[in-house]
């Protein structure tokens, strides 16, 4: 079994809003979607967008890499949130991306509602394919 970080109360996220944790040094997205919540990483998969940033904070004296593809600034629709900066489509239960640039999945993290804390698994769990269970009542 997963440990639990509480991460936030659940009405501190409306329906159809996204908020930002640190969850183990990593910053994840906490999604409402119809009241229920999923969490994935905070960052666009665009590598190729991504590795132009490096070179050019490396040539340019800006910092680039640490505002990169930030999710929680993007755009949620129902079950989907929309990178900003890359317009990369991902779906939060999932974390698979839909359209755009993004070169891989984002890390989803098992999300359980106690007493009206949100608690986040500290460790992604995405081998255990638990979207198709978004309440979770048949997680192990």
């Amino acid at each position: 079994m997963s440990d639990f970080q509480t991460v936030a109360k659940d009405t501190e996220i409306a329906p159809g809003s996204m908020h930002l944790v640190e969850l183990s040094g990593r910053e994840v997205v906490v999604a409402n979607v119809d009241g229920v919540h999923f969490a994935f990483d905070n960052r666009c998969t665009c590598i190729a967008h991504f590795a132009g940033h490096v070179e050019a904070a490396n040539n340019d004296g800006h910092r680039h890499v640490g505002d990169l593809g930030r999710l929680v600034d993007g755009k949620l629709e129902g079950d989907t949130v929309t990178c900003a900066m890359h317009s990369t489509v991902y779906n939060v239960k999932t974390g698979r991306p839909l359209s755009g640039p993004g070169e891989g999945s984002l890390n989803t993290y098992e999300v359980l509602l106690e007493q009206g804390d949100i608690r986040v698994a500290i460790m992604p769990d995405a081998a255990r394919h638990f979207w198709n269970d978004p309440g979770g009542k048949q997680r192990p």
